[in-house]
């Protein structure tokens, strides 16, 4: 079963990796702010992550791959709020 808002999901996940991308190519050699590189880092590694998983978990719940679930759920243990 397919959620109704799923290409939407992917690609906002992705979308906002990218300008955290961006933000931090802009700011890093400018500012020096380890508390900014730090955030925008962690919300990149979560956009990643649940772009990811958004698409390789989209009709199902068969683990497909295996290794990624294993990195994934590591980093993300990380990387989610507490």
């Amino acid at each position: 079963m397919t959620l109704p808002t799923y290409p939407l999901i992917p690609i906002l996940n992705f979308l906002s990796a990218i300008v955290c991308l961006v933000t931090y190519a802009v700011n890093a050699r400018r500012s020096q702010n380890i508390g900014l590189i730090c955030l925008l880092v962690w919300l990149f590694l979560g956009g990643i992550i649940q772009g990811t998983n958004a698409i390789v978990w989209a009709h199902d719940a068969i683990n497909r791959a295996p290794v990624w679930c294993d990195i994934s759920m590591c980093v993300f243990l990380v990387v989610r709020p507490h």
